[in-house]
């Protein structure tokens, strides 16, 4: 790498899904500029729907109006993680595609020097994860969407009761979780880098809408809220998939003994 990452003054990242059916095919570009800040516009564009109905689009989780044409500033917490990600890249000199079976990444860099660089990582999960999660910064910052915010209460009955609260901003790169335990509430920050460790856990039984109750639950009972304003109940809204793994006792190990 011919430039000095010290004195970074762009990065420019482009992906496109590889050759899928419309209308999850898409491409997006990031352009981050060391400049006031983290100057950052987010391009995103899905492609190939123009032979898809509106109800077919609908169909598969989607609408007509998905591209995104975005521009602001993102924390500067995001340099470091950019970097560090840089550094630990292993570059290849593949030619970037869209005629790709699978996903590509190019990346573009430039120092104030106006020295440039152009690679391909050699394995782009680290790429698409780190993508992944500034993308959803860039929704938070721009209020398109929320900061992830998962709720889970033990309702021990005679108004005792535990509720805990995990709260992950993308935006700052930060988890903050809360305990109200019977009106005691203390707080706590978990590293960032946990977070997908947790969300595994959380996830990782199944979910049935079907049982899920919109108020808040009084009843004698262990209950979840993923961020949907929806309450399962363990053991019948949210239940085991496995007779070899009790998802169910790992999401209440989660919040009782959250990850440091």
């Amino acid at each position: 790498m011919n430039i000095d990452l010290s004195k970074l003054a762009l990065v420019d990242i482009e992906f496109y899904s590889g050759d899928i059916p419309a209308p999850y095919c898409h491409t997006y570009k990031i352009l981050v500029e060391y400049k006031k800040g983290l100057q950052t516009s987010f391009e995103l564009k899905y492609l190939d729907r123009e032979d898809l109905s509106e109800d077919e689009i609908y169909m598969e989780g989607f609408t007509p109006n998905d591209d995104v044409n975005w521009q602001g500033t993102i924390p500067t917490v995001w340099a470091d993680e950019l970097k560090e990600l840089i550094t630990k890249t292993t570059w290849v000199k593949n030619k970037f595609t869209r005629n790709a079976e699978e996903s590509v990444i190019r990346v573009t860099m430039m120092d104030n020097t106006s020295k440039t660089f152009e690679g391909t990582p050699s394995d782009i999960r680290h790429w698409e994860s780190f993508n992944q999660e500034l993308i959803q910064a860039i929704y938070e910052i721009s209020r398109k969407e929320r900061p992830l915010c998962v709720r889970f209460l033990r309702n021990k009955g005679k108004s005792i009761f535990k509720e805990f609260s995990l709260k992950a901003s993308f935006e700052k790169r930060e988890i903050q979780f809360e305990v109200n335990d019977n009106g005691e509430i203390s707080q706590k920050h978990v590293p960032w880098k946990n977070l997908k460790d947790i969300l595994k856990h959380i996830y990782a039984p199944d979910f049935i809408y079907e049982n899920a109750k919109e108020n808040k639950p009084k009843k004698r009972g262990d209950y979840i809220d993923i961020g949907e304003e929806l309450w399962y109940k363990l053991g019948e809204g949210v239940v085991n998939n496995n007779n070899k793994y009790d998802a169910l006792a790992e999401l209440i190990n989660i919040f009782e003994e959250p990850i440091d």
